[in-house]
């Protein structure tokens, strides 16, 4: 308990910081957004998070508004730019000042995930909503910019959340930092990895 609150603490504080210093970069984010993407600025997406409650996740937006393309034909070109860097999951932010996630954590789950989860991993399922969500985590940080089977994603998702300490959470995010910069190297297209 008392290192929930102690995370819950330092993430709240750690946010506000973020937001005072990043705030120009985040007002020409924005702009840049509004010039080569136009509105709506975010895209809001249905997870599942802690306990399997439904939550919004807010990214920003990086595929046109236009459903009659092909999904992989939808990104933009500052959409793409957005994904490799990262920056489209700084919207979240919001999700950890608002309780629902966690800078570090197992990724949130959309319907079709959970419907896969619930039919192959039930047992496990459990186990692994049993945290919140995160932003960044043990899965993301171990695969150099390749894609994961669900076999390895369930495995260091409960690895994650059977050894949950303060020790993981603070090496993870630390760890995250340089990740960002090397997604961004091995990850051209700028797809979910």
């Amino acid at each position: 308990m008392f290192t929930r609150i102690l995370i819950r603490t330092f993430e709240i504080l750690f946010i506000f910081l973020i937001i005072i210093f990043f705030s120009p970069f985040f007002m020409l984010i924005i702009i840049l957004q509004i010039i080569f993407n136009g509105m709506p600025i975010l895209y809001v997406d249905y997870r599942y998070g802690i306990n399997l409650n439904k939550i919004a996740l807010y990214k920003l937006r990086s595929m046109t508004t236009n459903l009659n393309l092909p999904e992989n034909r939808r990104i933009t070109w500052f959409g793409k730019i957005l994904r490799k860097s990262s920056i489209d999951e700084l919207p979240q932010l919001y999700n950890v000042l608002n309780g629902d996630m966690s800078l570090i954590g197992p990724r949130p789950i959309n319907q079709n995930t959970l419907n896969y989860f619930k039919k192959n991993y039930p047992e496990k399922l459990i186990l692994r909503q049993s945290v919140k969500p995160g932003i960044s985590g043990y899965t993301q940080l171990l695969f150099d910019g390749s894609k994961r089977t669900w076999d390895e994603k369930i495995a260091l998702d409960l690895k994650f959340v059977s050894n949950f300490s303060i020790k993981l959470y603070f090496k993870i995010l630390i760890l995250t930092i340089p990740y960002i910069f090397k997604k961004y190297y091995y990850n051209k297209t700028g797809e979910t990895l």
